[in-house]
């Protein structure tokens, strides 16, 4: 979620010494979801005083090696990682190619986006146990990008090369990540969307089977502008547009859920909370 840099950041808002709004804005920086779906999940680190890190690397690190691939970039920029290839399961390079073919990346090949995705595995898989192996009896929960998080991706890349206990917990996500699309080779619990039982919920799923389509029009283009949301437009054509609507539907549909699912993950983390408290 958040780069490496921002650990200054991240120290000052669990301290208090930043206001949200200043917080809010370093964010939407890193993350490219809508403030209000974490929000939860940080206020609480905030007032628990649990240490926040960030994991991830620049935008500009795995932009250059999605265009021009991972020998393009320099030592500087490589830092810690050597020799990133697409070296993935069938079942993982699937789902990268699913990824691929939604974010429409016309100037891309794919083994370099493939490079790009495992740079992001790799580098959060190398962060994350640098700071464990720098506080031992620390128990680390990464919150990470639902295709990151589920085992071919970070968790491949930590069992690579520590033969630490990982349990890798995922939100249901129709057609994507339920009972019926993934299995115990994916994640280790699905967090069940306990509400799709209520009436409203099934008003809800029904409209998304019926495949109600988003209206993408100039007054919807400025919208997600305004509120923070980053696209790979440059301009309000119809093109990019077009471009940014499949990511936009599915981001819509994750973005229900988790607002569910903030009390559930939050429960989650008092548990471990608890746990590291005791004697």
């Amino acid at each position: 979620m958040f780069r490496s840099d921002s650990r200054a950041d991240l120290d000052r808002w669990v301290a208090g010494g930043i206001d949200e709004a200043r917080f809010k804005a370093i964010y939407l920086d890193n993350w490219n979801y809508p403030w209000k779906l974490y929000a939860p999940i940080l206020e609480y680190a905030r007032g628990q005083k649990i240490a926040l890190v960030g994991l991830n690397v620049s935008r500009e690190i795995t932009a250059q090696v999605a265009l021009h691939g991972f020998d393009s970039l320099t030592s500087a920029q490589k830092g810690n990682l050597e020799g990133v290839t697409c070296d993935v399961s069938g079942e993982y390079e699937a789902y990268i190619r699913r990824a691929y073919g939604a974010h429409g990346h016309g100037r891309m090949d794919f083994s370099r986006f493939c490079q790009a995705q495992l740079v992001w595995d790799t580098a959060m898989a190398m962060n994350a146990i640098a700071h464990a192996d720098s506080h031992p009896d620390t128990l680390l929960v990464i919150l990470a990008g639902s295709g990151h998080a589920r085992k071919p991706g970070i968790p491949a890349q930590l069992a690579r090369r520590k033969s630490w206990p990982v349990a890798v917990l995922l939100p249901e996500t129709a057609a994507i990540f339920d009972t019926a699309h993934i299995s115990s080779r994916d994640a280790d619990f699905l967090i069940l969307n306990n509400a799709a039982a209520s009436p409203a919920a099934e008003t809800a799923g029904d409209r998304w089977k019926t495949k109600t389509e988003l209206q993408l029009t100039e007054d919807f283009y400025r919208a997600l502008r305004s509120e923070g949301v980053k696209t790979y437009a440059t301009g309000s054509s119809d093109e990019h547009l077009r471009q940014i609507a499949v990511s936009t539907r599915f981001m819509v549909e994750t973005n229900l859920r988790l607002i569910e699912q903030q009390k559930r993950i939050i429960q989650l983390l008092e548990e471990l909370n608890a746990q590291q408290a005791k004697p």
